[in-house]
């Protein structure tokens, strides 16, 4: 990645090849067909239905789609996405609301659009369904609201492997001050003071799960606490909701899609089926 000095003019394209030719193989290669005018048509799935941009269905269509809930949606646009003949095909958070089997089954139709001819780029905070689907991941960091990094190119296992630790010995490359722990709640409890109306999606979350475990209960009943979060936040409810429970005495049943916060969070998981309630796993 090149930084700039504040006010500095970015970069022209020749360079920015240039230092990935040293740098990245794999952004080199997407450049130099990106100049020589091989990538043509971009297919781009967005995280919420009405982003997405681009489709040829009525207006009444659209309006029909838009009745259903955003699970549904969610595979709709994977699908528009997936039936269009593109060179680059992107999805932002294809993972989003859906269970365990839908997640799967989406990333084997995404898996299944990369050719020698094309680039799937996928944005996603789910880490297993990123160790299911990558061939190569970047790391992206920083501060919300203030400034992103983008990470060199890693292999996926040791890529996950350097962001759970929040530090690249190889490169000398520090992503965050401490390993993914648990999180101080003071930045959770500053969003308490605003307007819910003002609060977005990842924040709502974060107040919501906030409430729920500074209530006095025996029984905590949490439904998807990963929904919206990133890949840190995740982690850290997972590590809040067992670090609470353990520390109260009290117990808590979880309803997650995400199989890196169940790791981290549970005792025991139990695997619904459809109507079925199938084997007890410790």
């Amino acid at each position: 990645m090149i930084l700039l000095p504040l006010g500095q003019n970015p970069p022209e394209l020749e360079e920015i090849l240039n230092h990935c030719r040293e740098k990245d193989r794999h952004l080199q290669s997407y450049f130099t067909h990106f100049l020589e005018k091989q990538l043509k048509v971009v297919a781009m799935k967005p995280q919420h239905f009405k982003d997405m941009r681009g489709s040829a269905e009525p207006q009444r269509v659209r309006k029909l789609l838009e009745k259903h809930n955003e699970r549904v949606l969610q595979r709709v646009m994977i699908a528009a996405v997936f039936l269009q003949k593109a060179d680059v095909y992107i999805f932002d958070e294809p993972s989003s609301l859906l269970d365990v089997r839908q997640k799967f089954k989406a990333a084997q139709v995404i898996r299944s659009l990369l050719t020698l001819d094309s680039y799937v780029i996928v944005a996603e905070n789910d880490i297993s369904l990123l160790d299911y689907l990558s061939d190569v991941i970047y790391c992206l960091y920083g501060k919300p609201e203030a400034h992103g990094i983008v990470s060199p190119d890693y292999g996926v296992r040791s890529g996950i492997e350097i962001f759970l630790a929040g530090f690249d010995h190889s490169r000398n490359l520090r992503i965050r001050d401490e390993s993914l722990i648990f999180e101080d709640s003071s930045t959770t409890v500053e969003l308490l003071d605003r307007k819910v109306e003002s609060l977005s999606p990842v924040e709502t979350q974060r107040v919501a799960l906030t409430i729920c475990l500074g209530s006095p209960a025996s029984v905590y009943l949490i439904d998807e606490p990963g929904a919206y979060l990133d890949s840190e936040l995740r982690i850290n409810a997972a590590m809040a909701i067992r670090r609470h429970v353990l520390r109260m005495g009290k117990a808590a049943i979880v309803v997650e899609h995400d199989l890196t916060m169940a790791t981290y969070m549970a005792d025991q998981v139990i695997v619904v089926d459809g109507k079925r309630t199938n084997q007890l796993y410790y």
